[in-house]
């Protein structure tokens, strides 16, 4: 299994302008169409099915390269 990632300043980003709370869908949503890249859409859509807060709720639920060295 490919494993894409991407970055917490890349998720935030990509939600710019999203209002709280907001669905898995939602996030998947706005990263397309505030032109987010591919991993970062992958991984939003990988998201566990839950409504988040903030988009710092969300950083914490995405899987991101910020952490891996």
């Amino acid at each position: 299994m490919t494993s894409r990632t991407t970055t917490a300043d890349a998720v935030r980003s990509a939600l710019h302008g999203l209002g709280f709370p907001a669905s898995k869908d939602d996030l998947a949503w706005t990263a397309e169409r505030n032109g987010a890249d591919a991993a970062t859409v992958e991984a939003l859509r990988s998201a566990p099915a839950e409504d988040y807060t903030s988009v710092d709720a969300v950083v914490a639920a995405v899987d991101t390269g910020d952490d891996q060295e």
